[in-house]
């Protein structure tokens, strides 16, 4: 593996991590989006990204109502 491949993988890592440790509500929504609209799109379902949409919706009023996300904003701002 050359020298720019490693230098570009140690950044992906490390972005990786901080979006990790400071925004974990924005990937579950992310996650929850592909979990829903990957597997209806590979089905061939109508409308896969709307589903998929709806779910993250679903999800995010969830974090974000809930103790996790109050401890996430928390942290983000002091």
């Amino acid at each position: 593996m050359g020298s720019v491949a490693r230098a570009t993988l140690r950044s992906v890592a490390v972005g990786g991590r901080h979006v990790l440790r400071s925004w974990p509500g924005l990937l579950v929504v992310l996650a929850a989006y592909a979990v829903v609209s990957v597997p209806l799109l590979v089905a061939g379902a109508a409308y896969p990204q709307l589903l998929g949409v709806v779910a993250a919706g679903v999800v995010a009023a969830a974090w974000y109502g809930s103790a996790l996300g109050r401890r996430e904003a928390r942290r983000r701002v002091g």
